[in-house]
């Protein structure tokens, strides 16, 4: 008897206690979560909520898909670029290095010396040749960083605005957590009166 009121009990609060959810029509995507019981342990692939959000806008925003093409085409440029420059120094340093290496086995100190100076003075040269080129591509390289600080900066500000109409729209109802709480009362005095028979 006291095995079957204790499970009649519980059945109860739980029936009692089934939550209704908000509508999610208005929510984004990657705010609305499909299990309430779940949200903490949610899966979530490796990109952030900042980025889904603003994927989400920008599906229905043409400025922003348009910024974003524009800033993909800057950044594949950049990098073409840069790999293009990377290729050419690097070649121009192996041949140094290598050609180094190799003077260095020989006995005739003299034609070693002369070779090296040779070597020495076209690497010179070489950093003249290319000064204006690798102040430029520093130049790339700083405003690379700007480009991808800006950017993440703008596409918090565009999330930040998301979040705090979801933060308007989905705030938890205080009603059922009281409603909750009164039959969590309830049902521990019950056991209470229970456990004291």
């Amino acid at each position: 008897m006291k095995k079957t009121l204790f499970l009649a009990i519980i059945t109860a609060f739980l029936a009692c206690n089934s939550t209704e959810n908000k509508p999610n029509s208005e929510v984004p995507k990657a705010l609305q979560s499909s299990n309430q019981t779940s949200v903490y342990t949610k899966y979530r692939s490796n990109t952030s909520i900042v980025e889904e959000l603003f994927q989400e806008k920008m599906k229905n925003d043409s400025s922003l898909q348009n910024l974003d093409t524009s800033i993909a085409q800057i950044e594949d440029a950049y990098r073409n670029e840069k790999a293009i420059f990377t290729d050419y120094n690097s070649k121009n340093s192996q041949f140094k290095y290598d050609a180094q290496m190799l003077l260095q086995p020989f006995k005739n100190k003299a034609l070693q010396s002369s070779v090296n100076e040779s070597i020495l003075k076209s690497s010179n040269h070489y950093q003249n040749l290319i000064h204006d080129v690798q102040t430029q591509f520093n130049q790339l390289d700083s405003n690379h960083v700007s480009l991808q600080e800006y950017y993440t900066a703008y596409k918090i500000a565009v999330a930040l605005q998301m979040v705090e109409e979801f933060q308007k729209i989905q705030k938890p109802s205080t009603k059922k957590a009281l409603s909750i709480h009164k039959s969590q009362q309830k049902c521990i005095e019950q056991l209470k009166k229970k456990l004291n028979q």
